[in-house]
């Protein structure tokens, strides 16, 4: 039997992984039913490879196992803000 710490823990693992990924910025699991689902913000101009949803689910399985890859990832860029100046 799975416990709801078994599945903090384990979404905390898979977090930090992500976070450790160069390009990461911020990373959130979550589980929908029995499907693992993952949200990445990336810094576009910080990461030299491919940060697309496969390559992050491709590493997840080869670091983590099969199990504790997530089934999809929403990979969102982060946009710079622009500086406005009040006189």
């Amino acid at each position: 039997m799975t416990t709801r710490v078994d599945h903090t823990l384990r979404l905390s693992l898979i977090e930090r992984f992500l976070m450790s990924q160069d390009g990461v910025m911020d990373a959130s699991t979550w589980l929908d039913g029995e499907e693992l689902r993952a949200q990445v913000t990336i810094i576009p101009q910080k990461f030299e490879v491919n940060l697309c949803e496969s390559a992050l689910i491709g590493a997840c399985k080869k670091q983590l196992g099969a199990e504790n890859a997530p089934n999809q990832i929403l990979v969102l860029t982060a946009r710079p803000r622009a500086v406005i100046r009040v006189a």
